[in-house]
């Protein structure tokens, strides 16, 4: 039998999935606004960008991005497929072995593990396509992560259609017992999805829709597009939206540790355990399960080097 896979939970790295409730809804631009903000916030702490699967052209990729806009980074790409198309076609259309499931899950791990050994940080694991785009294997991306109990980042849909596709890729990860802690999307003028998915995730879910001013065109001269681009990344509006969604996020980490530490003690003063000496079982006997996925339960270890 395989071991199971632990979660992505430390106390020194606060770790976050960002995933698209559509392809081409602004998952690099916000994980960039959010990476190059959290270098500046906390700048001595690794901030990390990983992307476990990119497709496309590799001066397309969004590592490079994240390098030429995000500098100081460290970013990783697990999988690079040239051919701009699924992860499941690219992958077959490559001719290369197909990493399986736990294969890629693994390395997401091992890298995160990585950063977390390294101190105090962030990191921010981006998803390719949509909540459903399928992975290199085929398993739908809301499939394949639930393992990694990582904390989530919605990035909505702002263009026509987006309400609806927003608010069905939030009920697939939650249904898949995802916690989307924030939803982000581009404010435009035109269809303003921002002001009722702000009501709506308020009302329904208590969850804060945050949004910001859409990147520029993109133009055709590269070098015009690129200097586009870090203008609209040094606007003090988006770095001072990026910032309270980070305060946000900095503090939901803490929230969720200190839940999670507490249990055992709330356990042991409400639960009555039959066939047990009461005065012998004290806290420290009992463990605290975070989540249960399969055939097994995630659960917490006690504070350990490294955090």
């Amino acid at each position: 039998m395989k071991s199971p896979l632990a979660a992505l939970l430390w106390r020194s790295l606060r770790a976050y999935q960002v995933f698209g409730a559509n392809t081409d809804v602004g998952k690099t631009v916000f994980t960039t606004l959010l990476g190059r903000t959290a270098k500046k916030l906390w700048a001595d702490e690794r901030v990390a960008f990983l992307k476990p699967v990119s497709t496309g052209p590799a001066h397309e990729a969004d590592d490079r991005h994240i390098d030429r806009f995000a500098a100081g980074l460290s970013h990783r790409t697990l999988f690079q497929y040239d051919i701009p198309v699924s992860p499941h076609a690219a992958a077959q259309l490559s001719g290369r072995a197909i990493p399986s499931d736990d294969a890629l899950l693994a390395k997401c791990r091992d890298f995160a593990a990585e950063c977390a050994a390294q101190g105090e940080g962030w990191l921010f694991l981006e998803t390719a396509g949509g909540v459903h785009s399928p992975a290199p294997s085929g398993t739908t991306q809301a499939d394949l992560y639930i393992p990694l109990r990582a904390p989530t980042v919605l990035v909505g849909d702002s263009r026509l259609g987006g309400i609806s596709q927003t608010i069905s890729a939030f009920e697939s990860l939650r249904l898949r017992g995802y916690g989307v802690e924030s939803v982000l999307l581009f404010r435009d003028a035109t269809h303003q999805n921002f002001r009722f998915l702000a009501d709506y995730f308020d009302k329904h879910h208590g969850i804060p829709v945050t949004s910001v001013v859409g990147p520029p065109a993109r133009s055709e001269d590269a070098e015009r597009d690129a200097d586009a681009m870090a203008e609209y990344y040094g606007r003090t509006d988006c770095g001072e939206v990026a910032g309270q969604v980070l305060e946000r996020l900095d503090r939901r980490h803490g929230e969720r540790i200190s839940s999670l530490q507490s249990l055992a003690a709330k356990a042991h003063r409400h639960i009555w355990y039959p066939f047990t000496q009461h005065g012998l079982l004290g806290p420290r006997d009992l463990m605290t399960i975070d989540s249960a996925h399969g055939d097994y339960f995630q659960t917490l270890a006690p504070p350990g080097p490294g955090g």
